[in-house]
């Protein structure tokens, strides 16, 4: 389970990639890191099983995201 601070996990991804986890819950509370570290993830062999917004803040902009990937390729 990853919930990095709003700069997202960009450096924790060498590290993934050496793990290999089977699975992923990636929460985030920015659209555009969370994209970004979707794109690198996926380009690690991740793929994204469902996405859930979660309002946790109302009648504000914020929105926290639950992102489940799962590893679709074997690591090597």
């Amino acid at each position: 389970m990853l919930d990095p601070p709003r700069a997202g996990a960009r450096e924790l991804m060498p590290m993934l990639a050496d793990l290999a986890p089977e699975q992923i819950v990636y929460v985030s509370c920015d659209a555009a890191t969370l994209a970004r570290d979707a794109a690198q993830l996926v380009a690690l062999g991740y793929r994204a099983l469902r996405a859930q917004p979660i309002d946790a803040m109302p009648q504000t902009s914020h929105v926290e995201t639950v992102l489940h990937l799962t590893r679709a390729t074997r690591a090597t």
